[in-house]
């Protein structure tokens, strides 16, 4: 007899219930799966009315064909409990056009059986056969093959081949060419990268325990400066202080220049928009972003601070609303220095949007931070209390003027180092 052509929900769900077990994971029955009849039609919408009989006329279609078995109560023949007949596997999940689970076991082991051939270096020929074989054998045990997805065959597939490549891999680049080069797509080795540092890690026995460790690197950190300062380097110095303009520094440029600056202050600055805005005004200010979607300072800028001159005045130019604390205890805490906050006080705003459970939830933990000085943390008690954000991006202060402080006179709080 054909599947019903309602293509039964309930039926559908004995089978993924079905792939759950440990028989489906190895195709070993210890003992059979029940499963309570009223959760059954429960949980596959089907408990009442015409769903009910459609579902209770695809039992017994299946119960027909030996695929499942209803048991009843002795006494009354009510339904009980559905037991998948184990054996018939391949029969029901055929019935409800799902692929079974003892074809997809073949196809997974076939797929490191056939990674064996892959080319790989010599040196890591046997690490690599022993590894696929490994997986073969916790694929039939039924033990987990992560960080491989047993639902996700493709991917299995690809992760594979990849790994065969990354072991092949030579010479030095940035991740995203290289996941350019070997997946097509520039940002896939990301995306993968720590499963795949798993799988190095176990081939190689840890002598390779990630990307990096094959020469493929971490997209450079860059931060962008302006200001009066130079650069140091081995083989010349470069006077940032002649550019109108700012200045993109990557994080290797950084970490082996040394930086001197006549100027008194520096500030980082939270928005691109904003610094591109104070950059302009040549104040003899030095200036610095990280340009970062996320606001928070990256290596690059962490490193700039610590090349710094310790005499020199920092200072943190943020927005005022919750996230815009973190981001200055962040940087607090991570660059180790005295670093004073630069006009992030509450500006009320009752049309402002309302504060968020993400919001009061960081508000509650940066009052017990130990990177805000008192002032800080009252500007967002005064913030929890109004219960909104209020006026608290940088460029709701207006255009800046000429010369340093930018806006009206800013007092120099008591700082967290």
């Amino acid at each position: 007899m054909a599947p019903p052509a309602t293509a039964s929900r309930v039926l559908a769900e004995v089978a993924r219930r079905f792939q759950r077990t440990k028989a489906a994971r190895t195709g070993v029955v210890a003992r059979s799966r029940l499963i309570d009849y009223e959760d059954l039609l429960h949980s596959s919408g089907c408990k009442d009315g015409e769903e009910r009989r459609l579902a209770e006329r695809d039992l017994d279609i299946a119960e027909q064909q030996g695929l499942v078995e209803i048991i009843r109560h002795r006494r009354t023949g009510l339904r009980q409990q559905v037991r998948v007949i184990a054996e018939k596997e391949p029969e029901l999940f055929a019935f409800v056009g799902l692929a079974a689970p003892s074809a997809i076991r073949a196809e997974i082991r076939t797929l490191f059986e056939n990674a064996k051939e892959f080319p790989v270096p010599e040196n890591r020929r046997t690490e690599w056969t022993v590894f696929c074989g490994t997986m073969m054998e916790d694929v039939a045990s039924g033990r987990s093959i992560a960080p491989f997805d047993r639902d996700n065959l493709a991917e299995i597939e690809e992760m594979l081949s990849l790994l065969a490549k990354l072991l092949s891999w030579k010479g030095e680049s940035l991740i995203r060419f290289a996941s350019s080069v070997l997946c097509r797509n520039s940002k896939r080795l990301e995306e993968l990268q720590a499963r795949l540092g798993t799988c190095l890690s176990r081939i190689t026995h840890e002598t390779v325990t990630s990307l990096a460790d094959l020469g493929i690197l971490p997209n450079e950190r860059s931060a962008w400066i302006h200001g009066p300062l130079k650069i140091i380097l081995s083989d010349g110095k470069i006077d940032l202080g002649l550019l109108h303009g700012p200045t993109r520094l990557s994080l290797s440029d950084v970490i082996r220049g040394k930086v001197t600056t006549q100027a008194q202050r520096f500030l980082t600055v939270e928005n691109q928009a904003m610094f591109h805005e104070l950059c302009k005004l040549r104040s003899n200010v030095v200036l610095a972003t990280s340009g970062s979607e996320g606001g928070f300072a990256h290596s690059a800028i962490i490193s700039f601070i610590g090349q710094l001159p310790r005499e020199l005045e920092c200072w943190h130019f943020g927005d005022s609303d919750p996230k815009g604390f973190e981001i200055l205890a962040d940087l607090r805490e991570r660059s180790g220095r005295v670093i004073h906050s630069f006009q992030m006080s509450y500006r009320s705003d009752t049309t402002s949007a309302p504060l968020t459970k993400e919001d009061l939830n960081t508000i509650n933990r940066l009052l017990f931070s130990t990177f805000l000085t008192f002032e800080e943390k009252q500007q967002l008690e005064t913030m929890r209390q109004a219960e909104r954000r209020g006026q608290f991006e940088q460029e709701s202060l207006g255009s800046p003027a000429p010369n340093w402080p930018f806006y009206v006179s800013t007092k120099h709080p008591l700082s967290a180092a």
